[in-house]
């Protein structure tokens, strides 16, 4: 079926449909939505931008736009600091449930962020403190377990 004939099937005006270029995953090659932040195939990232001016596709290290002029604003990229938050509040929090804690919660919630955190990691430092976190909220809860085990048996 043509374009024009789903358009009108679908009664869909054209001025509301979205073009997007089909451009190359860098990593394995398949066709992809230049507006796709990862590619579907593999996930790799797409570091394409586009001039929010004249939107030409640009490279990812220009600062102005060599068509237009604009100034091109670098953007942080928050998914990686929140994966850094995970990581490493995993790990001090289970290092801190060996001083403090009440029932294993503390190391329950270390356990837990540190989980995610290496989960959600992309580099080998986050994951070695996420690591460490699962490692000292494992044991703590394991000590925390056998206290409470002996805690119930002897009665109180």
């Amino acid at each position: 079926m043509s374009q024009y004939l789903f358009l009108k099937k679908n009664k869909i005006k054209e001025s509301e449909v979205i073009n997007m270029a089909l451009i190359k995953c860098n990593e394995c090659g398949k066709e992809i939505s230049d507006k796709a932040k990862v590619c579907p195939n593999c996930g790799f990232e797409n570091r394409i931008t586009f001039c929010p001016e004249c939107n030409k596709k640009l490279s990812s290290n220009v600062s102005v736009c060599p068509h237009c002029g604009c100034p091109i604003k670098k953007n942080k990229n928050i998914g990686s600091e929140e994966k850094n938050t995970f990581c490493l509040s995993g790990m001090i929090i289970g290092i801190v449930s060996f001083f403090i804690d009440f029932f294993g919660l503390v190391s329950a919630v270390g356990l837990t962020l540190s989980i995610i955190g290496y989960t959600k990691a992309t580099d080998s430092n986050n994951k070695k403190f996420a690591i460490i976190g699962i490692i000292c909220s494992g044991i703590e809860l394991v000590i925390k377990f056998m206290q409470l085990t002996n805690l119930i048996s002897s009665g109180y």
